[in-house]
């Protein structure tokens, strides 16, 4: 084996090794994937429920903006602050496709 290393290059034997180093530790190279993958899912989870919800203000009303979901302590959904500004677009675009 040594003797084939040699012929072979030094490559071989650090891929062997590499080799040897994954069969004792392939328990944690496996749930690199999975822990990854479940952490996309909580954050992909998080920002779906942060664009629709909470319907009202939810947090300490000091400071508010219009048209704004966050506030200086809290937050509202994007799409229920945006609802009025996007409707009223919509209508312009739908009303002014009709009229051309």
């Amino acid at each position: 084996p040594v003797q084939a290393a040699a012929v072979a290059g030094p490559g071989v034997h650090a891929s062997v090794d590499l080799i040897a180093k994954f069969r004792k530790n392939w328990h944690l190279y496996v749930t690199i994937p999975v822990i990854a993958g479940l952490l996309n899912w909580a954050t992909n989870n998080l920002a779906v429920k942060m664009i629709f919800y909470p319907m009202e203000f939810f947090g300490l009303k000091l400071k508010t903006w219009p048209e704004t979901p966050l506030g200086l302590i809290g937050w509202t959904g994007i799409v229920p602050v945006k609802a009025k500004p996007m409707a009223t677009r919509m209508v312009r675009m739908v009303t002014g496709s009709l009229i051309d």
